[in-house]
């Protein structure tokens, strides 16, 4: 896993399978301009400004959904790591004894659990066209969020993972990115899932990471690709998919 900053992936020469944390991937899109890309770009700079003013836009609205997901959290319970039982030594439960009980002891023990981590995988990658969608976008963001509530009421750590691949024609093989929404000890920001919030906002930011790290000479900005996800993830870790259209997986649950 080779986790880098935006600048550190520039200079490094756009290596071909690379890690992010979301929120410095925010900070580089909404500040830098093709100029700073590794290629220096082809001087799209209206485009550059207009997809910044896209996601600028929605960044300032509420997290959608806000009530309904907050609700949802307060329907799951986290499950109860320790459990008494009825044991012939123990605590000794003096109420149980003056009503006779024959077995007015209990003891505590602490119930384990497989800890298995998992991680969510949502894609960020959006075509021109993706961008009239916003209902798909919102039913990805209901899903991941149950899921995280279900996994971490288990115990089970979870994280949330962004992935899009592109072609270039400055590249023989595709590029292809994994950014971390959510890592495993972090809580739920949804705030910083704005890039992933409707298909404008997708197809924003994914044009932006093009253009402001990538810079391809040429007129395009890339083409999304499809790509497997298996050999960048631990052969012990469950990987759930949420309505996958380009990333592939022979081993991840989808939902």
């Amino acid at each position: 896993m080779l986790l880098l900053s935006p600048k550190e992936y520039i200079t490094r020469g756009i290596p071909a399978k690379v890690w992010f944390y979301m929120p410095e991937v925010i900070d580089h899109i909404m500040t830098h301009t093709m100029k700073d890309s590794a290629f220096g770009g082809n001087g799209r700079t209206e485009r550059v400004k207009y997809h910044q003013e896209v996601l600028r836009e929605e960044m300032k609205k509420g997290t959608h959904d806000a009530a309904d997901l907050d609700k949802a959290a307060e329907s799951f319970e986290r499950k109860k790591t320790h459990r008494e039982r009825d044991s012939d030594s123990g605590t000794f439960d003096v109420e149980r004894y003056l009503n006779g009980d024959e077995t007015p002891f209990t003891d505590v023990f602490t119930e384990t659990s497989a800890k298995t981590s998992e991680t969510i995988i949502m894609e960020m990658g959006a075509n021109c066209e993706d961008r009239h969608d916003t209902e798909t976008y919102r039913r990805r963001h209901r899903k991941a969020y149950a899921e995280i509530l279900r996994a971490e009421s288990l115990g089970i750590p979870v994280r949330v993972i962004a992935c899009m691949s592109h072609t270039y024609s400055e590249f023989e093989s595709a590029r292809t990115h994994y950014i971390i929404l959510k890592d495993y000890t972090d809580p739920i920001f949804p705030e910083i899932w704005g890039c992933l919030r409707s298909g404008a906002t997708a197809n924003s930011a994914s044009n932006l990471v093009s253009y402001t790290m990538v810079g391809p000479h040429d007129i395009g900005n890339g083409h999304q690709a499809h790509f497997n996800i298996d050999e960048d993830f631990p052969e012990d870790e469950d990987l759930v998919m949420i309505d996958p259209v380009r990333v592939h997986s022979d081993r991840a649950k989808v939902i």
